[in-house]
């Protein structure tokens, strides 16, 4: 009987579709493949892989070498900063499917320009927009574009250093002027208009940071006499805890709850080097979770782990009386080791501990700057399974390597001097 009434409504269906025509074509979302990474060769050539490194899409772009990129949020979009004689500017590129050919569309060059440098880039949470830096005459300013392409670039705001979180799609926790006098802590809209007042003596630190869900955010404030404490602020200003920190702290927020790692740099390691430590917004109690040199950390997806890079010199001596040329903000000492550390965040056990003989672009560039691409650049995988970073082999050459948490062999998935996994 409901084999009889089955096919009877499946006949009326058929009867009625007859009758009124053929169905609308409606425009299905985009089928996006996971687990990809989005890779620069060492020429400056554009391509996204797998996590084995099987080609997916490849941008041939004549002339123009690109420099760190970055998937939209739903992963269907790949923004990256390109450069081309005499020219600096910020494409965007269709991040393909999960099937299909691997030629790529011509970009969008969203902005363009031959008098400024694009320094660096990342998504608005609705992937409606594009904030980056660009070096201007004398400063640095933070401008936003439409990803799209339809809308003009507008700068937000200007000064240096510079650095930013997006608060949400139309607003930005800013810090901007170091711990000058001029220096600025707080939301800004994305016309510039200033949305709260700034603490009143900042301290040094690089990117400010906004917890999970916007109920918290964090920044470095100097006290007075007492050195520079970490600060936890709640969402609507008021002060929720405090603790003492060197005079270069780096921190970010666990991705699922409200906990902030941070460095506590400026100590007998040498700048920016610390012990790696948990902050718990609510309790305010805090924890080591690895007393080491740690010079960058990175979150995994689910919250569980903490890639840190550490620093030791190849001979075994003390870091702090290292012959130290500072880039940036941290120590880059001729003849040292950097060490991947995995651990867990609850316990400071480590799972993974390997040497990792970096990229100079990674080194020099991404390393003394981690805490803000740590928001926009993800090493980590989606399913935090795995981590990927450009190793130099003994010949010189810069191959990305997917090395997996699972004990697993780690997979050479081709020449490459930065890479990117997508959401």
């Amino acid at each position: 009987m409901l084999g009889i009434i089955a096919v009877a409504v499946v006949a009326s269906l058929a009867v009625g579709v007859a009758l009124r025509g053929p169905a609308p074509e409606e425009t299905a979302p985009p089928v996006v493949a996971r687990n990809r990474i989005a890779v620069i060769a060492p020429d400056g050539a554009l391509s996204i892989v797998d996590r084995t490194g099987t080609l997916v899409r490849r941008f041939p772009v004549e002339s123009t070498a690109f420099r760190f990129p970055a998937f939209s949020p739903d992963g269907t979009q790949l923004a990256a900063i390109g450069a081309a004689p005499g020219r600096s500017g910020v494409f965007v590129f269709d991040a393909g499917s999960a099937s299909g050919s691997t030629d790529a569309a011509p970009p969008r060059a969203v902005f363009s320009s031959e008098d400024v440098g694009v320094i660096y880039l990342s998504w608005a949470p609705d992937g409606e927009r594009i904030g980056f830096l660009t070096g201007e005459p004398g400063t640095l300013a933070l401008r936003v574009v439409a990803a799209d392409g339809l809308g003009l670039d507008a700068i937000v705001t200007q000064g240096q250093p510079l650095y930013w979180t997006w608060r949400d799609a139309s607003s930005l926790l800013v810090h901007s002027g170091g711990s000058g006098p001029t220096a600025f802590i707080g939301d800004m809209d994305l016309d510039g208009s200033r949305l709260g007042t700034s603490p009143p003596a900042p301290g040094t630190f690089q990117s400010p940071a906004i917890s999970r869900d916007g109920s918290y955010r964090a920044f470095v404030a100097l006290r007075s006499g007492r050195g520079s404490a970490l600060v936890i602020e709640r969402g609507d200003g008021t002060s929720q805890s405090a603790f003492d920190v060197g005079r270069a702290a780096s921190f970010e927020w666990s991705p699922n709850v409200d906990e902030l790692a941070f460095i506590d740099g400026g100590g007998a390691a040498g700048p920016a080097l610390g012990s790696l430590q948990v902050a718990d917004a609510v309790s305010g109690a805090t924890r080591t979770v690895l007393a080491a040199p740690v010079a960058a950390f990175f979150w995994s997806p689910d919250g569980a782990l903490l890639a840190t890079l550490t620093l030791a010199p190849r001979d075994g001596g003390n870091i702090a009386s290292a012959d130290i040329e500072t880039r940036g903000r941290i120590a880059v000492i001729p003849g040292i080791e950097i060490t991947l550390v995995v651990v867990r965040a609850a316990t400071g056990e480590r799972v993974l501990e390997r040497v990792v003989p970096l990229s100079d672009l990674f080194e020099q560039q991404l390393l003394p700057f981690f805490d803000q691409y740590a928001k926009s650049h993800p090493i980590w995988s989606a399913d935090s399974s795995a981590l990927v970073l450009p190793l130099v082999d003994a010949e010189g050459g810069s191959h990305l390597t997917v090395i997996p948490l699972d004990g697993g062999s780690e997979v050479d998935i081709g020449p490459g001097v930065l890479g990117f996994w997508s959401p």
